[in-house]
């Protein structure tokens, strides 16, 4: 069979038009991936005694948790296991934060200035929180599904919740 220069020529044009579709796809779908932030209390599991404190920290894990510049977190613990005395501010995000709790309802919320610059240390803590322990028993403390932190350049994501028992003596 005797190739023409016209089928030569089409077949070149055609499969450079293939490698510009599929580079320009490989780099829109990667420009685009949803971010990896996860939300994490520690400590992850453990023991406290009635009447005493427990201290738990709410931090930020994944691959791009070092690029969250704001956040909206929201907890859900027992108010008749747990009593929320404090939160104080951790050294992730460099302005300071909304900070709502409602013990009858035991709902806590932060929510961080989307303006703010982000920690490159996704290893220093969002917020600590202290609670007195009211009673024995387990207790859990979870994450709100609606929990939401907010990525540069890549918009919000719902950080993969998870929740944490703790066991009281």
């Amino acid at each position: 069979m005797r190739y023409t220069f016209y089928h030569v020529w089409s077949i070149a044009i055609l499969s450079v038009s293939v490698l510009i579709f599929c580079v320009t796809l490989f780099l829109v779908v990667g420009q685009n991936r949803l971010p990896e932030v996860a939300l994490a209390l520690t400590p992850d599991n453990g023991e406290a005694q009635a009447g005493k404190t427990l201290s738990v920290g709410v931090y930020f894990r994944g691959r791009d948790a070092g690029q969250v510049n704001a956040a909206d977190i929201r907890l859900k613990y027992d108010p008749t296991a747990l009593k929320l005395v404090s939160a104080t501010e951790g050294p992730f995000f460099s302005q300071p934060v909304r900070v709502l709790w409602n013990q009858e309802s035991g709902r806590f919320s932060l929510t961080a200035n989307p303006t703010v610059e982000q920690s490159e240390n996704s290893e220093l803590s969002v917020i600590r929180l202290e609670f007195q322990v009211l009673r024995k028993g387990e207790t859990e403390i979870s994450f709100d599904p609606e929990s939401k932190a907010y990525v540069s350049g890549k918009g919000g994501t719902n950080p993969q919740p998870n929740a944490r028992t703790y066991k009281i003596n």
